[in-house]
């Protein structure tokens, strides 16, 4: 990878860096009076990020990444007539970390067909992390073409697609058809398809037309799922108004540009297709209800777990997610959005951008662009667009950068992860990945198949028969195993599961259960002649009728794991199915079977049975024991599950990793993150190997 070697311009105005210095003090100061006032003082980072501020409607710049996304703001420099704070000690360990390297951490933009001496000088000393090309840089596809090899060139890192600056490009179709493609359809247009094949098909070929012109970044697709107040050109940028479909169709395009060897960069987290009005001059809310909210962020969830190469976060406010910053943050701002959602709750590994600072919906006369920059990096942000092309204020944001390091408002060892990160990139360029990780989802399924899922079931295939299963909505691995009197594990051995996620649509492998083995319900009625009696069958009403013979109820009965307790869970506001689902061990299907549940929506207060191992201890904040319908406690060892205890300071384990382990619920046995045992061990990703040994530093021991 490429070493950062700092330079400095002999003579650097002492004014220029004294005015930086004096408006982040302001800045950084004011925010805290303002919106602080705990007892403790805060850390410098949650102070900045108090500082968003409120909306403004100053005219700026059109979208960062739609073809016309120039600023021409001018730069604009924090006052200079408060006195300079004074440099903090930084602590020894942070001597260790390498030089912050600013530029790193900006994807930023140039002007015209050609570099000029003065951009080239820039590039050369500031050495950026990435350039988005916009309409203004692209003519056709030989100018292109010598475009990056200039702008590679005047860097001097590289001249390969995999070395720095990496170049970007939001080509998404239809009318934002920047690369001028004779075939770009635009993302409603392969949504209204509904061929996941076709989708993965468009996203291949968008990337061989990306590697031919030397382009790796695709800032796209947009997994936003439009609503009725979406104008006309937001519906053509969204593969639907469904979250299922937009997930499974947007994830299939993304796969394809993965395996032709581009980066797509997903967009624009938490969702914004269900906003109206000009969303790039003032900062928008997302007044959507939490199962509204659910929905809108299911395709980004899905997309961190399918470990898509990058996120970008958009500029908007939800409320109904975070409401703990006064002002509340844009979630490109937003350490809860990103430190809480992406990273924690999603356990998502992959680079995230915040959108261009330049907008006015972040960033204005008295919360300028490099302030905006510094507050994005410290919420979490690995990189940012910037894209107003304006040489000087791109080197004052660099220089913002570099002082907010120093100055401990950005945190060094914070960036030389986000570094690493970005590395990352650089290497699944050099070597392209088949694709994204994990199966990915399917479509919702349509009425007409939901209206076939009612009909009478085939006839049975015969025993030891192989047969093809088509997961459907509610199910869950255990719920196929006793539907065809198999076990998970048999599931998992059949179809080479990684994890015991199943989707909607996805094609299971099954071989029927042998003739003497129990039927884990009883069988539907066969046309096939009967078999010589043996003895008279029990009168056993079919399953339709089962009901006739038990109390009154709305709900069907669900049989319960063996060996399982029933907890019950009280969903608190900002949960969702599936990080419910992580928190207990289980999967989301598991929690809609065991619940009676038709989608993934969720409401506050709602309670939930959930099923755990029975000698799993009970959390905090789960009610037990079982409600009345709960399995039977085992009978072998009545007494209660050892409690977990606190590790000692310093304890280090080696944990073998089993089979159903994912990193999430390794981390969560032993109160870490999963971030903590990435790099305890060098993991890059989410993939472990069964029996994998892996290196902990336990907060808390499990009870056995």
């Amino acid at each position: 990878m490429e070493v950062y070697i700092r330079k400095r311009r002999s003579g650097a105005p002492f004014e220029v860096i004294a005015a930086l210095v004096a408006g982040l003090a302001i800045g950084f100061g004011a925010s805290y009076f303002i919106f602080g006032g705990d007892s403790e003082p805060a850390p410098p980072i949650d102070s900045e990020i108090a500082a968003v501020p409120p909306a403004t409607t100053e005219p700026t710049t059109p979208p960062s990444e739609e073809p016309n996304g120039a600023s021409e703001a001018e730069p604009s420099a924090p006052p200079a007539d408060e006195p300079a704070p004074a440099p903090q000690e930084q602590p020894a360990e942070l001597a260790k970390l390498e030089d912050v390297w600013p530029a790193r951490h900006l994807f930023i933009a140039v002007k015209g067909e050609k570099l000029d001496t003065n951009t080239k000088e820039m590039l050369a000393e500031l050495k950026p992390g990435g350039v988005v090309l916009r309409s203004e840089n692209i003519k056709v596809k030989n100018q292109l073409i010598d475009l990056v090899a200039e702008i590679k060139a005047a860097v001097g890192l590289g001249t390969t697609i995999d070395s720095l600056p990496l170049i970007a490009v939001a080509q998404e179709g239809g009318t934002l058809n920047l690369l001028n493609l004779k075939e770009a359809p635009a993302a409603a247009k392969i949504g209204e398809a509904r061929d996941l094949g076709g989708a993965k098909k468009a996203g291949e070929d968008l990337a061989e037309s990306c590697v031919e012109r030397g382009i790796g970044v695709l800032l796209g697709p947009v997994l936003d799922i439009y609503g009725e107040n979406a104008s006309k050109e937001m519906r053509a940028r969204c593969f639907g108004d469904n979250h299922q479909d937009v997930a499974a169709i947007g994830l299939a395009y993304a796969d394809g540009a993965v395996g032709g060897g581009v980066l797509p960069v997903v967009k624009h987290f938490p969702g914004m297709g269900t906003l109206k009005g000009d969303t790039q001059k003032s900062l928008a809310t997302l007044t959507d209800d939490q199962d509204r909210m659910a929905q809108i962020i299911f395709p980004f969830a899905e997309a961190a777990r399918c470990n898509v190469p990058g996120i970008l976060v958009g500029h908007v406010v939800a409320p109904t997610v975070d409401n703990e910053t006064k002002p509340v943050a844009a979630a490109s701002l937003s350490p809860k959005f990103i430190k809480g959602l992406l990273r924690d709750k999603f356990t998502y590994p992959g680079v995230i951008l915040a959108d261009d600072v330049n907008k006015g919906a972040v960033s204005s006369k008295s919360f300028p662009a490099e302030k905006a920059t510094v507050a994005a990096l410290a919420a979490g942000n690995d990189a940012v667009l910037m894209l107003n092309p304006d040489i000087e204020k791109i080197k004052f944001v660099c220089a913002t950068i570099e002082i907010a390091a120093t100055e401990g408002a950005l945190d060094r060892a914070a960036l030389s992860e986000s570094k690493k990160r970005l590395d990352a990139w650089q290497s699944a360029l050099k070597t392209p990945h088949a694709g994204l990780d994990g199966p990915l989802p399917q479509l919702a399924p349509t009425e007409a198949a939901v209206a076939d899922a009612g009909e009478p079931a085939a006839e049975p295939a015969p025993a030891g028969a192989e047969i093809e299963y088509t997961v459907v909505g509610g199910d869950s691995l255990s719920k196929v195993a006793n539907k065809f009197t198999v076990t998970a594990d048999q599931i998992r051995e059949w179809n080479n599961l990684k994890s015991d996620n199943l989707f909607v649509g996805q094609k299971l492998k099954i071989t029927t259960a042998s003739p003497d083995a129990a039927p884990a319900t009883p069988a539907a009625p066969s046309e096939q002649p009967p078999a010589p009696p043996t003895e008279p069958a029990p009168a056993e009403p079919a399953p339709a009728d089962a009901a006739a013979i038990q109390p009154p109820s709305e709900e069907p009965s669900v049989q319960p794991p063996a060996n399982s307790k029933a907890i019950e869970h009280v969903v608190k506001g900002g949960e969702f199915l599936s990080s419910i689902a992580t928190k207990y061990k289980v999967t989301y299907q598991d929690i809609m079977t065991w619940n009676h549940m038709n989608d993934t929506k969720l409401s506050e207060g709602q309670k939930l049975t959930i099923y755990v191992p029975a000698d799993a201890a009970t959390p905090s904040d789960a009610n037990a024991p079982a409600p009345a319908e709960a399995a039977p406690a085992p009978t072998a060892d009545a007494s209660p599950a050892p409690a977990e205890q606190a590790a000692a300071p310093d304890t280090e384990i080696t944990y073998s990793v089993k089979k159903g382990d994912n990193l999430a619920n390794i981390a969560s046995k032993y109160g870490v993150t999963a971030d903590d045992i990435r790099g305890w061990n060098g993991i890059e990703g989410n993939r472990i190997d069964v029996d994998q040994q892996l290196k902990i530093r336990p907060k808390k021991i499990p009870a056995e």
